[in-house]
C-alpha cells in the first residue's frame, strides 16, 4: 500500500516539467539548508577536512552549492519515471572515448567491472547507458530497510533495462551470468566496513576503501572502467571512463581501487559540489 501511494505521487510529479521540478528543488533546498538542517554539521566537517586550505567563505559557498545540487538530483531521479527516452539521451552524453571503450568490449564480448563514485546523477548515467550501447547492465546495490522503499528504487533503476545484483551476493550472482558482454557497476566511494577494507589517504583524510571489485575483477580478469560523471550545466551531464590495467603482480596493495580514489578524488576537486558530501563518508576510522 505505503508503495503505491509513493508511487503514485511521485509518478505524478515526474510529468511535470524539469524547468518547474528545479524551482521545486531549489524551495527545497532553502528548506534543507536553513530550516531542517539537514546534515549540515556533516556536509560542513567533511568540507572542512577535506579542503583545509579553504576560507570559511568558500567552504560555505560549496555547501550551498551541493545542497542545491542535491535537491537537483532528488527531482531528476524522481523524472526517471517518466522522462522520454530520447530526452534522456539528449542529457546525458557519453564522451567518444567512453563510447569507444564499451562499443570495442562489447564487440570482444567481453565482460567489464564499472567503478564509480556518487558524483554528478549516476542515476541517469546508468539509464541511459541502456539507450546507448547492447552491453547488458548490471548495477550492484545494498538493499534498503523499507521494502516499499526498496521497491520504488528497483522500479526506478530498471525502468531502462538496468539489472540490480544485491552487494550481499554480489560475487556468487556475477560467477552465474552467462549474458556477455555484461557490465557491473559499482558504486564504490561508499563507507565499508573495516573487515573489508584497507586504508589511504583520500580527500586529505584516512579512508577506509572496499576493496572486494578489484578482488572480483583479479579472479574473473575481468577489465575495470572508472566512469565519471561531470555536470555541464543544470540537467546535462557528460560521461566519460577510463580504462584500468589489471594484469599487475601484487594485487596486496590494491593498486585498482587507490588509482580509482585517485582518480575520483580529481573529479571532486574540478566540480566539489556534485559529490554527496551528506554522507558520513568517513564515520568508520581508518588507519595507515
Amino acid at each position: 500500500m505505503v508503495y503505491y501511494l509513493l508511487y503514485g505521487i511521485l509518478g505524478l510529479l515526474s510529468f511535470l516539467p524539469l524547468t518547474i521540478l528545479y524551482k521545486l528543488s531549489n524551495l527545497l533546498a532553502f528548506i534543507m539548508y536553513y530550516i531542517f538542517r539537514y546534515r549540515r554539521k556533516v556536509v560542513r566537517e567533511n568540507l572542512l577536512k577535506s579542503f583545509p586550505d579553504k576560507t570559511i567563505n568558500e567552504i560555505i559557498l560549496i555547501e550551498k552549492k551541493f545542497y542545491r545540487f542535491l535537491c537537483r538530483l532528488i527531482v531528476e531521479t524522481i523524472k526517471l519515471i517518466s522522462i522520454p527516452k530520447n530526452e534522456l539521451k539528449q542529457r546525458c552524453i557519453y564522451t567518444q572515448n567512453f563510447q569507444n571503450i564499451f562499443n570495442k568490449y562489447a564487440h570482444e564480448k567481453k565482460n567489464v567491472i564499472v567503478l564509480m563514485g556518487h558524483l554528478g546523477n549516476w542515476e541517469w548515467a546508468g539509464a541511459a547507458f541502456n539507450l546507448h550501447f547492447s552491453n547488458q547492465l548490471y548495477a550492484l546495490y545494498h538493499p534498503l530497510s523499507s521494502p516499499s522503499f526498496d521497491k520504488l528504487v528497483k522500479k526506478l533503476r530498471t525502468r531502462f533495462g538496468t539489472q540490480l545484483i544485491s552487494m550481499r551476493t554480489a560475487y556468487k550472482h556475477i560467477l552465474s551470468i552467462k549474458t556477455k558482454p555484461a557490465v557491473f557497476t559499482f558504486i564504490a566511494d561508499q563507507c565499508p566496513s573495516p573487515q573489508n577494507a584497507f586504508s589511504m589517504t583520500f580527500l586529505n583524510q584516512n579512508t577506509l576503501v572496499y576493496y572486494g571489485p578489484e578482488l572480483i575483477a583479479q579472479k574473473l580478469k575481468f577489465p575495470v572502467v572508472f566512469v565519471s560523471v561531470k555536470q555541464i550545466k543544470a540537467g546535462y551531464y557528460e560521461v566519460d571512463g577510463r580504462e584500468y590495467l589489471v594484469e599487475v603482480a601484487d594485487y596486496s596493495e590494491y593498486p585498482v581501487m587507490k588509482h580509482f580514489m585517485q582518480h575520483l578524488e580529481e573529479k571532486i576537486k574540478e566540480q566539489p559540489e556534485i559529490w554527496l558530501w551528506s554522507h558520513k563518508r568517513w564515520k568508520h576510522k581508518a588507519t595507515i
